[in-house]
Protein backbone atom coordinates (compact mmCIF):
# COMPACT_ATOMS: atom_id res chain seq x y z
CA UNK A 1 0.00 0.00 0.00
CA UNK A 2 1.21 3.46 -0.80
CA UNK A 3 -0.09 6.97 -0.42
CA UNK A 4 0.52 10.09 -2.46
CA UNK A 5 -0.45 13.68 -3.08
CA UNK A 6 -0.26 14.89 -6.65
CA UNK A 7 0.56 18.41 -7.83
CA UNK A 8 -2.39 20.66 -7.06
CA UNK A 9 -1.68 23.28 -9.74
CA UNK A 10 -0.67 21.46 -12.93
CA UNK A 11 -2.77 18.83 -14.70
CA UNK A 12 0.18 17.83 -16.91
CA UNK A 13 2.36 17.32 -13.81
CA UNK A 14 -0.35 15.15 -12.24
CA UNK A 15 -0.41 12.97 -15.38
CA UNK A 16 3.39 12.60 -15.20
CA UNK A 17 3.18 11.72 -11.51
CA UNK A 18 0.49 9.13 -12.27
CA UNK A 19 2.89 7.60 -14.82
CA UNK A 20 5.58 7.41 -12.15
CA UNK A 21 3.16 5.65 -9.78
CA UNK A 22 2.32 3.12 -12.51
CA UNK A 23 6.02 2.50 -13.15
CA UNK A 24 6.68 1.86 -9.46
CA UNK A 25 3.67 -0.45 -9.17
CA UNK A 26 4.82 -2.46 -12.19
CA UNK A 27 8.16 -3.08 -10.47
CA UNK A 28 6.19 -4.99 -7.80
CA UNK A 29 4.74 -7.32 -10.42
CA UNK A 30 3.56 -10.14 -8.14
CA UNK A 31 2.40 -8.02 -5.21
CA UNK A 32 -1.15 -6.70 -4.73
CA UNK A 33 -0.65 -2.93 -4.92
CA UNK A 34 -2.96 -0.24 -3.52
CA UNK A 35 -2.50 3.51 -4.03
CA UNK A 36 -4.48 6.13 -2.16
CA UNK A 37 -4.23 9.84 -1.58
CA UNK A 38 -5.09 13.31 -2.75
CA UNK A 39 -5.05 13.40 -6.55
CA UNK A 40 -6.09 17.09 -6.62
CA UNK A 41 -8.80 16.33 -9.20
CA UNK A 42 -12.00 14.34 -9.54
CA UNK A 43 -12.29 10.94 -11.21
CA UNK A 44 -12.94 12.74 -14.50
CA UNK A 45 -9.43 14.28 -14.48
CA UNK A 46 -6.55 13.33 -16.78
CA UNK A 47 -4.36 11.79 -14.04
CA UNK A 48 -7.32 9.68 -12.90
CA UNK A 49 -7.80 8.47 -16.47
CA UNK A 50 -4.10 7.56 -16.64
CA UNK A 51 -4.32 5.65 -13.35
CA UNK A 52 -7.36 3.72 -14.57
CA UNK A 53 -5.31 2.25 -17.43
CA UNK A 54 -3.54 0.05 -14.82
CA UNK A 55 -5.67 0.32 -11.69
CA UNK A 56 -9.26 -0.26 -10.64
CA UNK A 57 -10.63 2.85 -8.96
CA UNK A 58 -12.63 2.27 -5.79
CA UNK A 59 -14.15 5.72 -6.29
CA UNK A 60 -15.96 4.45 -9.38
CA UNK A 61 -18.12 2.17 -7.21
CA UNK A 62 -20.25 5.02 -5.88
CA UNK A 63 -21.35 8.22 -7.59
CA UNK A 64 -20.87 10.35 -4.46
CA UNK A 65 -17.14 9.49 -4.31
CA UNK A 66 -16.36 10.19 -7.97
CA UNK A 67 -16.13 13.95 -7.45
CA UNK A 68 -13.81 13.85 -4.44
CA UNK A 69 -10.11 14.55 -4.86
CA UNK A 70 -9.31 11.60 -2.59
CA UNK A 71 -8.79 8.43 -4.64
CA UNK A 72 -8.14 4.76 -3.86
CA UNK A 73 -6.83 2.40 -6.55
CA UNK A 74 -6.03 -1.34 -6.65
CA UNK A 75 -3.72 -2.72 -9.35
CA UNK A 76 -5.80 -4.60 -11.93
CA UNK A 77 -5.49 -8.41 -12.06
CA UNK A 78 -3.40 -8.64 -8.89
CA UNK A 79 -5.77 -10.69 -6.71
CA UNK A 80 -7.15 -7.58 -5.06
CA UNK A 81 -10.28 -5.64 -5.91
CA UNK A 82 -12.30 -2.88 -4.28
CA UNK A 83 -15.74 -4.03 -3.10
CA UNK A 84 -17.18 -0.96 -1.38
CA UNK A 85 -16.35 2.70 -0.89
CA UNK A 86 -17.90 5.18 1.50
CA UNK A 87 -17.15 8.81 2.25
CA UNK A 88 -16.79 9.34 6.01
CA UNK A 89 -16.13 12.38 8.15
CA UNK A 90 -12.46 12.01 9.13
CA UNK A 91 -12.04 15.15 11.19
CA UNK A 92 -13.27 18.70 11.36
CA UNK A 93 -10.92 19.48 8.46
CA UNK A 94 -12.24 17.01 5.92
CA UNK A 95 -13.60 13.71 4.68
CA UNK A 96 -11.91 10.40 4.00
CA UNK A 97 -12.76 7.30 1.99
CA UNK A 98 -13.38 3.99 3.69
CA UNK A 99 -12.75 1.17 1.21
CA UNK A 100 -13.29 -2.57 1.56
CA UNK A 101 -11.01 -4.71 -0.62
CA UNK A 102 -11.33 -8.36 -1.55
CA UNK A 103 -8.03 -10.23 -1.52
CA UNK A 104 -7.74 -13.70 -3.06
CA UNK A 105 -4.83 -16.10 -2.85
Amino acid sequence: MSSTELDEESSSDRVKEAGEIISIAQSYDNVPFIVCGNFCESMSGKAAAKMQEWFTAANSLQESTQKTEQHVYAMKDKKIAPLTVEKVKFSSSGDALLVTMQVTQ
